[in-house]
């Protein structure tokens, strides 16, 4: 798991009207660094992939990745010293800033 600064965020979500909204509204909320689940399940993605893809001859992958906004900044380091080492402090200060999550579905243009 790698931790990014905000402004690799185009580099994960691409360059659809969607995505630059997100980094648009992420950018107001001060939104300072990132990071990503890759191969994320999700079940409601799941649920469409087998309604309208499954079937399919190009069907798009079945995983998804998530990530996770912070407004605050640190490191991969960091983060892994406060789960790795539980440091209460540090998982505290991160917890606070914690903005929210995105899905991002590997649906084509």
């Amino acid at each position: 798991m790698e931790v990014y600064t905000f402004d690799k965020l185009p580099d994960h979500i691409g360059k659809s009207p969607q995505a630059q909204y997100l980094f648009s509204y992420l950018g107001e909320l001060n939104a300072k660094t990132f990071f990503v689940e890759s191969d994320y399940v999700d079940k409601d993605f799941l649920i469409d992939y087998a309604k309208f893809y499954a079937r399919s001859f190009q069907a798009p992958r079945r995983l998804t990745k998530r990530i996770h906004f912070f407004s605050r900044d640190f490191t991969t380091e960091s983060f892994k010293i406060a789960v790795e080492e539980y440091n209460d402090n540090l998982i505290k200060s991160i917890r606070k800033s914690y903005l929210g999550f995105t899905v991002v579905k590997p649906i084509g243009n």
